[in-house]
């Protein structure tokens, strides 16, 4: 179960197909959630690397397109937290952002895309038994989603890490990680 109401999905259609649908249909106020999340988007620092960035915008297509792309992405050694960098944006300095990621049908939908990640990592989705082809990431998950929606959920704050395995820190607010080494945060109304 996605800690809801929901059975997990068996592949990216169907798991697509229900967000659509509770996007359609306001499940639990997801819809209104979400776009609540957008309203509130703020701007990237300045310095932020565009490959962490991504045109959130609104409209469920953009959502479905977003899980879509971070499903058949391939990670590597130096790009492993692209997704989560570029899905952490919706809740950066964002309070209902935070709110849709962390509670309701939100909560939820990366709970179910994390499991599906997982079953695709595993080679158990259903569409690759059909065709006969295996996933190449195949072996035991680790999800990052996972654990950074747990450090998330702890600390209301996101919790990328650096290469050294320290949390980002600027100015007493932990900031979406950037690989610029001149990068820092502008400050904002709350921390001046």
């Amino acid at each position: 179960m996605t800690q809801g109401t929901e059975p997990f999905s068996k592949n990216i259609d169907e798991f697509l197909a229900k967000i659509r649908d509770w996007y359609k249909n306001d499940h639990e106020q997801f819809k209104t959630k979400y776009e609540m999340a957008i309203q509130g988007l703020k701007p990237y620092p300045d310095g932020t690397p565009d490959d962490v960035t991504y045109p959130w915008k609104s409209g469920i297509e953009c959502l479905c397109g977003f899980f879509r792309d971070w499903y058949s992405w391939e990670p590597h050694v130096r790009n492993g937290l692209e997704y989560i960098e570029k899905f952490s944006w919706l809740s950066y300095n964002n309070k209902a952002g935070l709110d849709f990621v962390l509670s309701g049908p939100g909560r939820e939908m990366t709970a179910d895309f994390t499991h599906l990640q997982g079953l695709q990592m595993d080679g158990k989705i259903e569409e690759e038994k059909n065709s006969g082809s295996t996933s190449s990431r195949r072996g035991s998950k680790n999800s990052v989603l996972s654990a950074w929606m747990s450090t998330r959920s702890r600390t209301g704050r996101p919790s990328t890490s650096s290469s050294s395995g320290r949390s980002r820190r600027t100015g007493g607010r932990s900031m979406p990680r950037t690989r610029s080494t001149s990068w820092s945060p502008r400050p904002t109304a709350s921390s001046t």
